[in-house]
């Protein structure tokens, strides 16, 4: 049965890779998977290394099993992911693949309680106009949401800009990201959910301020969620044709049942995410994972001290 969605107006690796190769996939369907005031406090990758990649990889499919082990350097997401990585090493302590049961494992990211605190960090793909990508996610039992925080698995377009820098996205044609967050109330009183959080050329922006952070959508749904329980979540994004055309694709659906049935939160086919007139500046490059709590004063801090999300099942494909 699927959940009741809201309509809201505005938001505010132990490892053992069970497969990765090289080649081009079209299909979009799941495979059988075994079941086991919003300020982004994040700094932007060096430009030069977003341009610049010494590995490309366009499909990966990783399970995070046994025997256990941390991930505390860039050689241990390279070795994983097959391409090259950025910032992991400066999130020691907060990642490792942990044994859940016999030969099964997780990635487990410690979320501190500090507002801001926890993992931001990326990897490259081949620069390409269209990807889906899809892993499955669950807060610990218990878990304090607080006020929200980014969630996961996401896309950075052309320069991916991020960090509340909005005029880098609708007048400079530095390109967008999209992203999951989860959001609570703070108190517990109101439901907590997901929802999709972006930057695009067209988003709206305050230029006396530059900072209009994702996830303004308009006529957008909430997904409610709980604590200790799993979710896929599924991200698809198509890049727009030139810098003037709203033909651009993005997609956010979320299953309970591991993907044989989704329920789609946000789609539009009418993205611009990059105003740029370089084909190469609005490609797709790289994979981002954002997990932290996601804002800028108390409120957004948890209460409970480190806290766990896990993530499993991780594929990626390009469209």
């Amino acid at each position: 049965m699927k959940p009741k969605l809201e309509k809201f107006k505005k938001a505010g690796i132990s490892i053992y890779i069970a497969f990765i190769a090289m080649g081009t996939f079209t299909s979009c369907e799941s495979e059988e998977i075994m079941e086991p005031d919003n300020i982004d406090q994040e700094a932007l990758i060096p430009e030069e290394e977003i341009l610049s990649k010494t590995a490309v990889t366009n499909y990966g499919n990783i399970r995070f099993d046994p025997p256990d082990r941390a991930l505390e350097t860039r050689a241990d997401v390279e070795e994983i992911f097959n391409t090259k990585s950025y910032n992991w090493e400066k999130t020691p302590g907060l990642v490792s693949i942990q044994e859940y049961s016999p030969g099964k494992g997780r990635l487990v990211i410690k979320i501190p309680e500090e507002v801001g605190e926890g993992v931001k960090a990326s990897v490259d793909i081949e620069d390409w106009s269209g990807y889906q990508i899809y892993y499955d996610v669950r807060f610990q039992s218990g878990f304090d949401f607080s006020k929200g925080g980014k969630l996961g698995f996401g896309f950075r377009i052309g320069r991916g800009v991020t960090g509340g820098k909005c005029l880098d996205a609708t007048e400079n044609n530095r390109g967008g990201s999209f992203r999951v967050m989860w959001r609570g109330d703070g108190d517990g009183d109101a439901p907590n959910y997901l929802f999709p959080y972006i930057y695009h050329k067209n988003m709206l922006c305050d230029p006396d301020r530059n900072k209009v952070f994702g996830g303004e959508l308009i006529n957008t749904n909430r997904y409610p969620i709980e604590a200790n329980k799993a979710y896929r979540i599924r991200l698809t994004i198509k890049t727009n044709s030139h810098e003037n055309a709203t033909d651009g694709l993005g997609r956010m659906e979320v299953s309970e049942d591991y993907g044989r049935n989704y329920t789609t939160v946000w789609e539009s086919n009418s993205m611009r995410w990059s105003g740029n007139k370089s084909t190469a500046e609005r490609k797709i490059r790289q994979l981002y994972f954002s997990c932290f709590r996601g804002g800028s004063s108390s409120p957004w801090s948890g209460s409970k001290g480190d806290q766990n999300i896990y993530f499993d099942n991780l594929k990626w494909y390009r469209q």
